[in-house]
């Protein structure tokens, strides 16, 4: 369209065409990067997940104190014996519980 434009001012309009030029030249700046603006979102959601797993595999997790399984020769649920855990609390881990 803006090609047609051009050809109709001719040679009568000069800063006119400059303007359609650069008009032209943005409305290529603007649809030629879609792909790259995909790839770009896509490899910052990418490594934002790969943060949050290096972030959860290093933090310290509460393991439980491991429940034993409830059958017909343990009907009564109950926990593995003699085993020890630690528990802690809040966002400094400064309630240790052993």
């Amino acid at each position: 369209m803006i090609n047609k434009v051009l050809e109709r001012l001719g040679t009568k309009a000069a800063p006119a065409r400059a303007v359609l030029r650069l008009a032209r030249f943005a409305d290529a700046a603007v649809r030629r990067p879609r792909t790259l603006r995909v790839l770009a979102l896509l490899f910052g959601a990418f490594l934002a997940l790969v943060c949050l797993e290096t972030v959860a595999r290093v933090l310290p997790v509460n393991e439980g104190p491991q429940a034993l399984s409830v059958n017909d020769a343990n009907p009564v649920f109950r926990y593995r014996p003699n085993r020890e855990f630690v528990w802690s609390a809040g966002w400094n881990f400064s309630a240790v519980n052993e």
